[in-house]
């Protein structure tokens, strides 16, 4: 079985050690969100940012996932929301009339300073 001849990586972590500071799990790439996502968790990043929390995507989303425990009813309704979610809600500080908004794609990593 191709299962078989993976290698798995396991590792015996402290239960009370702070979560940041333990290792990363290297992947190939980031989640393949759609660019208007990508420009949302940006500009929550600078939000966050704007009242000293010195973040970054990666943290930023971390801390998202653990603010909660969901019940499964409720992950089902969030997947099914954002099935269907359009584009304007996710574009912050979008006029209301505006038909369209340009997103432009930022690399990974933290924003250029300015």
């Amino acid at each position: 079985m191709a299962d078989d001849k993976k290698t798995q990586r396991s590792c015996r972590i402290p239960l009370d050690e702070r979560l940041a500071d333990r290792e990363k799990v290297p992947r190939a790439g980031a989640p393949a969100f759609p660019i208007p996502l990508w420009a949302y968790v940006d500009e929550l990043v600078e939000r966050a940012n704007s009242v000293g929390a010195s973040t970054n995507r990666v943290e930023l989303i971390a801390a998202w996932l653990i603010a909660s425990t969901p019940s499964p009813t409720t992950m089902k309704q969030w997947v099914e929301t954002y099935r269907g979610v359009p584009v304007r809600q996710v574009a912050l500080g979008s006029p209301a009339a505006a038909k369209s908004r340009t997103f432009t794609p930022r690399q990974a990593g933290r924003p250029p300073a300015g």
